[in-house]
């Protein structure tokens, strides 16, 4: 997404600073959720490809993981009206393919 908007690069700079160089700390949803609020509520067109939302090591952790992404979803766009993003969101019809 940044490298085909660099202008979206203004809102994901702030929270990438606080951590060091090349820390993977910073890579958790909260704070993935906080950096698509602040470009959410830009009104900036986005479109955000979320793949492979049923892989995980077991079927409930999946759902769950599912679940949590998908309110998470939900709430930014409340919580944004101005928004202009859009969310794709890809997974196997069924937790059970093997």
């Amino acid at each position: 997404m940044l490298l085909q908007r660099p202008v979206l690069f203004t809102h994901f700079k702030p929270i990438y600073r606080q951590y060091k160089p090349g820390s993977k700390e910073w890579i958790t949803l909260p704070i993935l959720m906080q950096i698509l609020l602040s470009i959410a509520k830009s009104g900036v067109a986005a479109l955000c490809v979320v793949d492979a939302m049923d892989e995980s090591e077991d079927r409930k952790t999946a759902e769950e993981q599912s679940v949590t992404v998908l309110s998470q979803f939900s709430i930014l766009v409340s919580n944004a009206p101005q928004s202009r993003m859009k969310f794709i969101v890809l997974s196997r019809p069924s937790f059970d393919i093997e």
